[in-house]
């Protein structure tokens, strides 16, 4: 149905002078379809992975943290890697005593574990945990949560190991308690938790209660309060023993196709924010034990490992996890690896993943580790933000070499390769603050010198012996200005990599803000790229997931927000989520003519080939501050039209927090249309908007 003639406007400031935009949208291809695939990045910043994305809902899972009065994790206190403006260090607890734990118990760290380097020792007495952050758990009435811990009593007498949920002082389920007599073995033990309350969960102040809960880590977003749970996590032992590798999370109800990660969270991020593209990788890939082969098999036998922004990470959730995720949400993966991996161990990676010969060691390996298909084509992106050097060049020269040998060798699919190196314009070490390393500007070639240029053809010709490669573009994302350096990027690289047949990817949109500006930005970045054909194949954001109140680095990011109890979008998000989906249905960029204005861009774009109905779609970004009219003439062939519009607006510092998760976000934007000669269009945007306009030709009826 088509709208009225003379539907109303939106958003309208009387008050102030209005500014107007001429617009004709010609009938004419200016591009091939723009392919690329967007979405986001997840590594262990921010807590995306534990205390995001993997239903774990423990932190310390595996006591590998320092002991203080002989609890492990009971207060941690340890420098960060930040950026530069944020406090540090970081203080933060993962187990505390139980205020009942009674006065004779003992607590020690023990040199004896299934995981890791140690495992936590109690008699008679007990400890809790409140997940990340002391935040606490959002518990639900009735649901099942599935609890697995190792234990070990080598003491004559025999020992209780109990669980238990809380919810604040009182539990929160049945007491599940199993003796364990001695043995020299360590011993899993399985229960079943129901839980009989509802958690309360708000915002409270920020400061310690009397169980020496904090419940922020930092509190960036609002300095004096934080979002906070009252469930929580008990285990009690009566008599001696070890525990060690406890995990926490949700049945089936809570979990995405089975997996381990929280529904809601993969909902919103595949569903809402509509990922196209998911990508494991940054910072965390430069930690010197950061190597595949740690995290494949049973979690209980992979090793924990000194991560770069954390110094204790668990393997519990890696590589293997996120190709799962990635097949069962049907979106491309992106996997990083650590440039420092030897050719062999990545030969070794790609026969693992790939192989289904039975005669294959490694694919072998893969079946036993319980994965019996091999995973679906991925993207491998070899290191992260490398800086410009000739070692980097070899380094991937014979990584690449080793992988195409294994492929040939087994009959294995080739993935595209992605090099994960700096182009920087700007003559500034970018990645200086990543690898902490004390360079001097003129240590770094610059992409545009002779030194830069020398080693960018040096590694152009070795991806030109690549069947599909990419070159890993790292961009800012906060300033308007971020922009027009992206688009001085794409004019160099263009005339670099395309006689070489090598493309663009942008798999970290960088910045440190999530608000409506940065919505806007990306916006931007996004209109640039849909106008380079195949030439830009994807554009990511560096942290998709952040965990609401929890950041402790400063990359205050991310497109979807996460406590215990929801998930939502941020204005940044939502512009994702617009133009991803706008973009599906209207993918043929077209040539426009437009009227001289600042702060105003907009893209034209054909239906996609294939599509049941035949359209046109806008996408328009402005930040004037003042409202605008914008007049849009294109050629239509019908005499009536489907027209539908929606607009992100606001002011350029708005954000979505959990008690208004909807502050910003679409909402529908009414357009005036008129059929003359041509097709007619009349709308007005707000000061800081974005906007996506679907004009569609009408149904057919078939009689």
């Amino acid at each position: 149905m088509a709208p009225s003639m003379h539907s109303t406007f939106v958003f309208m400031a009387p008050s102030m002078a209005m500014l107007a935009t001429v617009v004709h949208v010609e009938d004419r291809a200016a591009g091939p379809p723009a392919r690329r695939l967007v979405g986001a990045g997840i590594e262990d910043v921010n807590h995306e992975l534990y205390g995001g994305l993997y239903s774990q809902m423990l932190v310390g899972e595996s006591f590998e943290e320092p002991a203080f009065e002989g609890l492990s994790g009971a207060r941690i206190i340890d420098a960060i890697p930040a950026e530069p403006a944020w406090p540090s260090p970081r203080r933060w607890r993962t187990w505390l005593r139980a205020n009942s734990a009674a006065e004779k118990g003992r607590i020690a760290v023990v040199r004896d574990a299934v995981h890791g380097h140690q495992s936590q020792l109690l008699r008679d007495t007990a400890i809790q945990n409140y997940g990340l952050g002391q935040q606490g758990f959002a518990l639900m009435a009735g649901k099942d949560y599935d609890c697995v811990l190792w234990a070990k009593v080598d003491r004559i007498e025999a020992a209780r190991v109990t669980v238990s949920l809380r919810d604040g002082e009182q539990r929160a389920s049945p007491v599940y308690s199993q003796w364990l007599g001695a043995s020299s073995r360590w011993r899993p033990l399985s229960f079943t938790l129901t839980s009989n309350v509802t958690s309360h969960c708000g915002m409270v102040k920020n400061r310690s209660g009397r169980s020496g809960r904090r419940f922020c880590v930092q509190a960036k977003e609002l300095p004096h309060r934080c979002y906070r749970c009252s469930g929580g996590f008990e285990i009690a032992i009566e008599g001696e023993a070890m525990v060690d590798q406890v995990y926490l999370g949700p049945g089936d109800w809570g979990r995405f196709k089975g997996l381990p990660v929280r529904r809601g969270v993969a909902e919103a991020m595949f569903q809402t924010a509509a990922w196209e593209v998911l990508r494991l990788g940054g910072s965390m890939c430069n930690a010197p034990e950061y190597r595949w082969k740690h995290f494949r098999g049973p979690r209980e036998s992979r090793q924990p490992w000194q991560g770069f922004w954390h110094p204790y990470v668990s393997s519990g959730f890696g590589l293997f996890e996120v190709l799962e995720l990635c097949e069962a949400a049907e979106v491309h993966c992106v996997i990083t690896l650590n440039n420092q991996e030897t050719p062999e161990d990545v030969a070794d990676f790609i026969e693992y993943c790939f192989a289904s010969d039975a005669s294959s060691k490694w694919g072998t390996l893969r079946m036993s580790d319980g994965r019996t298909r091999p995973y679906k084509i991925f993207t491998l992106e070899i290191g992260n933000e490398q800086n410009l050097t000739m070692d980097f060049v070899q380094q991937v020269s014979a990584i690449t070499q080793a992988i195409a040998l294994r492929c040939a060798q087994k009959q294995l699919l080739m993935p595209q390769i992605v090099v994960g190196q700096n182009i920087d314009l700007l003559g500034r070490p970018r990645a200086s603050y990543v690898a902490r390393a004390s360079m001097r500007d003129a240590e770094i070639p610059n992409f545009e010198s002779t030194q830069g240029r020398k080693v960018t053809e040096e590694m152009l010709k070795v991806l030109k012996g690549v069947v599909h490669s990419a070159w890993d573009a790292h961009i800012g994302g906060d300033a308007f200005s971020d922009v027009g350096d992206f688009k001085k990027l794409l004019n160099v690289s263009m005339s670099f990599f395309q006689p070489f047949g090598t493309q663009l990817v942008v798999l970290e949109e960088n910045g440190v803000t999530h608000d409506l500006q940065r919505a806007l930005n990306h916006a931007r970045f996004h209109l640039v790229s849909s106008y380079q054909g195949d030439f830009v194949l994807m554009d990511t954001a560096a942290n998709g997931l952040q965990v609401f109140n929890q950041n402790d680095n400063g990359w205050d990011q991310g497109q979807i927000m996460i406590t215990p109890d929801q998930v939502w979008l941020s204005p940044y998000g939502w512009s994702q989520a617009m133009l991803s989906k706008h973009s599906k249905a209207f993918n043929v960029p077209l040539h426009f003519e437009i009227s001289a204005v600042e702060d105003l861009e907009l893209g034209a774009y054909r239906s996609t080939e294939g599509a049941s109905r035949s359209g046109v779609g806008l996408r328009l970004v402005q930040w004037s501050g003042r409202d605008q009219e914008v007049n849009v003439t294109l050629r239509w062939p019908h005499s009536t039209a489907d027209l539908s519009a929606e607009v992100l607006a606001g002011s350029l510092r708005a954000l979505n927090g959990p008690e208004d998760p909807r502050h910003v976000a679409p909402r529908p934007l009414h357009v005036a249309w008129d059929r003359s000669d041509v097709l007619c269009l009349s709308l007005t945007l707000p000061g800081y908007a974005l906007a996506t306009v679907s004009v569609l030709a009408p149904e057919v009826v078939l009689v």
